[in-house]
């Protein structure tokens, strides 16, 4: 196990509180133990026994669960800290309607929810759908005759075959039901209270299987060979495609969800797996430890003919819960495009060093934009010396990690994303973009703090006022201008501060033609030696930040809150000159430009040796042992100064 690990271990031992709540990160257990069994009460204690069919309320704060093999009905309240509650049902098989407490079921195995505290359940052993009427209390029969069969007609006097999976279309105020071992496809009609069989038209549909609710409309995948069919209003039907990837073609889909624009399948069978339909894709899951996770627990599990289900979250683009009828547990998993996170220094399409988390801001939910050059984002080196790219386990994913794991420990009703946007300094100098790019960010995500983490280094930055074009603003321009960098070098000294810091330069000898475009000044480990010179630097480099500050104090999130914006400052091992001149110098650009910094530099100094009996820092970025430092400390930090919400902290004194 890496040190980030055992610091997490740590880190959650000195917690004060010992409340636990559910966790809030990309794959968690909702609710249940390890073994089957029965048992009401907190998330982690409650059992279950073959959790099979789900479904939600409007409001997305109850998660219903057809507890198979328990024959009851379990409610999850996740506005409770997903207590686990017996709806309906008793262990004993029956087939009983009255009151929610007298009611009784055989092998309950799948659910929909009607809206207006109505439920849906399909009672397998007795071949019945019944309705759960929360509002008055009690169970009735809504369809069937109890029989196993095939027979259309009026709702009661139906029969049903061993039903596979099921949808409630709001449209037209139907449930829809797929029944593959007679090859049927069929619909309970609420209005008209009539069952009827969809014939389907298309000879290579034969079998439908998994359903779901897909751009409003019915959408049915074909159990024999993965074909996708919509089917409209009218019953017409449309082949969209299939979730047959070239490696895994033969694997079946056992169940399909939407969430936003996107379609999801899960197959079943040796190497089981979520397939998005948009580009038929195997998605990658991976471990807070960097570890692709794989579903052989679903595979193994399962027979040919296996039941999961997958229920999207209303309230959460991309997140899911899970259940299966052979795994005691309900869980859920978050699809944020994980696989392009395997290079860290991948940008998604938004241009951030992160997975695609969704524009949407969950409820209770606390977002922190961490930006800056490689520090900002990037790995250990030892990761990056090993061939080992993957996000997960970069600083702010494990800062995300850390922060949610605590609040969690804490009982914390709140969660934190943490999203990230960098670039080497050699490619894009970190003092500038963010003015440019880093409010658009802020708005489209909804971003709660901004978190500009900067290194104590070298620097050369304030080369790019004599290599781009000057802004109204005062600072350069966003991207170069190859045309403005082909002029003669003396042509781009701009005039005030630029020019008076390249005089200085020049009688100092810090600066000279490197060509006959182009200047080459010494760097801060010189020029900040000279009162004068560093009062120029101040100006040149503080400026941009200082831009950055006034533009996101006049921004509010979507719940009014004014956008919290702060600078880190950290240690840098390569560091050439004195450590405190470096320190001194972001304090004075702090006081001069008006925008808060906070210095962490004494705190990792601090512990440094300590961490460095294994290793602490190579080349241009954390080891290991530093890497877990450095995230630590910064939690403790927002924490400790009140940058984040955490209710059970106290103010810094």
């Amino acid at each position: 196990m890496k040190l980030s690990s055992y610091l997490l271990f740590l880190f959650c031992l000195s917690t004060s509180a010992w409340a636990l709540r559910p966790i809030t990160h990309y794959h968690d257990l909702i609710a249940g133990e390890p073994e089957p069994g029965y048992r009401d009460g907190s998330f982690e204690s409650a059992q279950f026994n073959g959790p099979q069919g789900m479904a939600l309320d409007e409001t997305g704060d109850r998660l219903f669960v057809a507890d198979k093999n328990n024959n009851c009905i379990r409610v999850i309240l996740r506005d409770q800290k997903n207590q686990v509650k017996t709806l309906t049902g008793s262990l004993k098989r029956g087939n009983s309607n009255g009151s929610l407490g007298s009611a009784s079921f055989n092998k309950p195995a799948l659910l929909v929810y009607l809206g207006k505290n109505r439920l849906v359940v399909y009672d397998s052993g007795n071949s019945l759908l019944r309705l759960i009427d929360l509002t008055q209390g009690e169970v009735t029969t809504l369809a069937g005759n109890g029989k196993s069969g095939d027979i259309d007609g009026k709702a009661d006097k139906a029969s049903l075959g061993t039903i596979f999976n099921m949808v409630y279309l709001p449209s037209d105020n139907s449930i829809y039901f797929s029944e593959p071992a007679t090859g049927s496809l069929r619909k309970l009609d609420l209005a008209a209270d009539q069952i009827s069989t969809i014939p389907w038209k298309d000879p290579q549909l034969t079998t439908p299987g998994a359903l779901c609710i897909y751009q409003d409309l019915l959408c049915v995948t074909d159990w024999t060979n993965n074909k996708i069919v919509q089917i409209d209003p009218k019953g017409a039907m449309k082949v969209l495609g299939n979730f047959n990837t070239p490696d895994e073609s033969q694997y079946r889909v056992t169940a399909t969800a939407a969430s936003g624009s996107d379609l999801y399948g899960f197959r079943l069978g040796q190497g089981s797996s979520l397939v998005k339909f948009a580009n038929n894709s195997r998605q990658k899951f991976f471990t807070p430890w960097g570890k692709e996770m794989t579903w052989n627990k679903f595979s193994s599990a399962f027979p040919a003919h296996g039941v999961l289900t997958l229920l999207p979250d209303p309230r959460e683009e991309h997140k899911f819960y899970l259940t299966s009828e052979n795994l005691p547990i309900v869980q859920s998993l978050k699809d944020y495009n994980f696989a392009p996170g395997e290079d860290i220094g991948a940008h998604n399409s938004s241009h951030m060093s992160e997975f695609e988390y969704p524009t949407q801001k969950p409820p209770k939910t606390f977002r922190i934009l961490v930006i800056g050059n490689s520090m900002s984002y990037s790995l250990s080196f030892q990761d990056q010396r090993d061939g080992n790219w993957n996000r997960s386990e970069s600083f702010p994913k494990q800062l995300e990690l850390l922060l949610n794991t605590r609040a969690a420990f804490e009982d914390i009703a709140l969660n934190y994303e943490v999203l990230s946007a960098g670039y080497p300094e050699a490619f894009k100098p970190s003092y500038f973009w963010p003015y440019y790019e880093v409010p658009q960010l802020v708005k489209k995500f909804d971003i709660d703090l901004v978190l500009f983490i900067m290194p104590t280094y070298k620097a050369y930055s304030y080369e790019l006022y004599f290599q781009r074009p000057i802004t109204s603003d005062g600072i350069p321009a966003q991207e170069a201008d190859n045309e403005y960098l082909l002029k003669p070098w003396k042509e781009k000294i701009p005039p005030g501060i630029p020019k008076d810091f390249y005089e200085r330069c020049l009688a100092h000898k810090w600066v000279k033609p490197a060509s006959k475009s182009e200047l080459q000044f010494e760097n801060t480990q010189v020029t900040l030696a000279d009162p004068d010179v560093r009062k120029d630097i101040v100006q040149l480099l503080g400026r941009p930040i200082r831009l950055l500050s006034d533009k996101l104090k006049g921004m509010k999130t979507s719940a009014g809150n004014p956008v919290k914006y702060q600078m880190l400052l950290i240690y840098r091992d390569e560091t050439t000159g004195s450590l405190e001149t470096y320190r001194d110098f972001w304090k004075e650009m702090s006081q001069v430009d008006g925008f808060p910094l906070l210095d962490i530099v004494g705190d990792f100094l601090a512990f440094k040796p300590t961490y460095e009996g294994m290793y602490s820092y190579e080349d241009f970025h954390y080891e290991v042992c530093g890497t877990g430092l450095y995230t630590y400390l910064v939690s403790q930090e927002l924490i400790r100064h009140l940058l984040i919400p955490f209710p059970a902290s106290e103010p810094q004194k």
